[in-house]
């Protein structure tokens, strides 16, 4: 407690003291007069004393702050009384730190948190005195910086506005000369437009001509493709050797010429009327590479001719199966010799053939696809393939015909109206389309026309044999007529072919010329040297 306070509570204790001394001289009759007035003057001067002490106090709670009549004591909590009020103030200014729990020592904790707080301020003022600075600088060069802007701005503005007069009057002058020329263009459009005219008219009249100089090429292309049956191919090679009874032969190409194994060619009597015609009928047989022997010397098996001629059930009626029996009969009338010119148009010496096949590739006549085995005779002989619409009607391979192409081989194009099957139709639709588009970029190319069969013959393929199967017909006429099928069982049907020799027929005995190289039907009636007596001639 602070010594103002003490002194306060020490001055009430005593006047109360002397109050009550006061009364009991007051009792006491004894005591005289004199030390009553002593008292009396005494009272008065710590009445004095007193209020002096009140108006102090409350000039100090002012100075303080502090409102209240009640002193309170000096651990007093309550926050009515005076003493209370002074420590909760205290309190606001004690962090903890302070031993001195006191208003004075509250006061100088304000008094130095005040002079921080002041030094922080000044501090700050300091900071912003120096920012305030540094702007107003900035706020200058900014200005100036405005004022240049401005300058220039000005100055820019009179320099645009001169050139914009000085535009304007060019512009002026460019309208004068664009109005100009759009008369000298109007009047070229329109010059222009007669030549367009005239132009058209001339093309129109041409792109006529053209037309029809175009369809007459055509049309004498197909015509000279139709009616060409001269020579247009030179042949690879020759027969160099001939051994009948292995059914093999040499030929004068060979391993420096580029021949593999399992090239096949076709061969020519040595007097053909032109290798590679249409007619094939001057091939007289074919021929498998079997071996490489030499640069220019190989080995080739003969394919036999008579494979040709066995069919299948369905393949041909008697008709026609003996047609083509006699035909290839004849052939054996014409053995393959020595010398005679041989034929593929897949090979050729340092160069790769193309081809460009279309339609149904079907070599044998059994209704199935060949396609494959077409592919690997071209691929053997070193060839290639640039163009092949599948049996479906779609392109395998893709590009164009151009003069590089060696053939377009037509297969069979399919008969939309012989077949009620809706995928087939489409399929033979696709085909002929193809099929048309080809032939007219073959014509347009000069490219070569020829059909499956004979690009097989050219290529000297030979069909394999078919195989006969229980349940179909035999594959030949046996000329003394059917026997039974079993070995109890009865005759069948007996038919014979008819033929008579020609020694006995007066309409078919004819005599037989060895250098007739068409080999007629019909014998001479000689009787072979192996049968004739000695000495009868007969």
């Amino acid at each position: 407690m602070s010594s103002n306070n003490i002194f306060l509570s020490i001055s009430v204790f005593l006047n109360l003291v002397l109050l009550a001394l006061f009364w009991a001289t007051l009792s006491n009759t004894g005591k005289d007069s004199a030390d009553l007035v002593q008292l009396k003057s005494d009272l008065q001067a710590r009445e004095q004393d007193l209020k002096q002490a009140q108006t102090d106090m409350t000039a100090l709670k002012g100075k303080m702050g502090v409102q209240g009549d009640l002193i309170g004591t000096a651990d007093d909590q309550d926050g009515d009384t005076v003493l209370g009020k002074m420590d909760a103030l205290i309190a606001m200014s004690d962090d903890g730190t302070q031993s001195e729990r006191s208003v004075e020592a509250a006061m100088r904790k304000m008094s130095s948190l005040l002079s921080n707080q002041r030094i922080q301020l000044q501090q700050r003022q300091d900071q912003l005195n120096a920012e305030q600075l540094r702007f107003n600088n900035m706020v200058a060069q900014k200005q100036a910086e405005v004022t240049e802007h401005d300058e220039a701005k000005l100055k820019a503005e009179k320099t645009l506005e001169s050139e914009r007069k000085i535009f304007s009057e060019d512009i002026d002058a460019k309208d004068q000369i664009i109005a100009a020329v759009r008369n000298d263009l109007n009047d070229a459009q329109a010059e222009l437009e007669r030549v367009r005219v005239e132009k058209d008219t001339i093309i129109a009249d041409q792109n006529e001509r053209i037309a029809r100089q175009s369809a007459n090429l055509v049309r004498l292309k197909r015509e000279k493709f139709e009616r060409e049956d001269l020579s247009f191919e030179i042949a690879d090679g020759r027969i160099s050797y001939v051994d009948n009874n292995r059914k093999v032969v040499s030929i004068n190409l060979g391993r420096a010429d580029g021949l593999k194994p399992g090239i096949t060619f076709s061969v020519y009597q040595k007097d053909n009327s032109g290798i590679g015609r249409r007619n094939t009928e001057d091939i007289k047989g074919k021929i498998e590479v079997t071996a490489i022997l030499g640069p220019h010397r190989s080995e080739a098996r003969i394919l036999d001719p008579n494979q040709a001629v066995k069919k299948r059930t369905g393949e041909a009626d008697r008709y026609t199966f003996a047609r083509r029996s006699s035909y290839y009969q004849s052939k054996l009338l014409r053995p393959i010799a020595q010398g005679d010119p041989i034929y593929s148009p897949a090979f050729s010496r340092g160069s790769k053939e193309l081809f460009s096949l279309v339609g149904i590739i079907d070599t044998d006549g059994d209704g199935k696809s060949d396609r494959e085995v077409v592919r690997n005779l071209i691929r053997a002989a070193g060839a290639g393939i640039d163009n092949e619409i599948g049996d479906d009607g779609e392109a395998l391979v893709t590009s164009e015909i151009t003069h590089k192409t060696r053939f377009l081989v037509i297969g069979d194009l399919g008969d939309q109206d012989k077949t009620e099957d809706t995928r087939k139709k489409a399929a033979y639709q696709k085909i002929q389309a193809a099929a048309e588009r080809l032939r007219q970029d073959a014509l347009d190319n000069g490219i070569r026309i020829v059909s499956l069969r004979a690009f097989l013959d050219y290529l000297g393929y030979q069909a394999p044999a078919s195989p006969w199967r229980k349940g179909e017909d035999l594959p030949t006429t046996l000329s003394a007529g059917a026997a039974s099928d079993g070995t109890n069982g009865g005759l069948g049907q007996r038919q014979s072919q008819g033929n008579v020799s020609g020694l006995y027929h007066p309409e078919k005995r004819r005599v037989y010329n060895l250098q007739d190289r068409l080999g007629r039907k019909g014998t001479s009636g000689n009787t072979s040297e192996l049968y004739k007596r000695e000495g009868t001639g007969k």
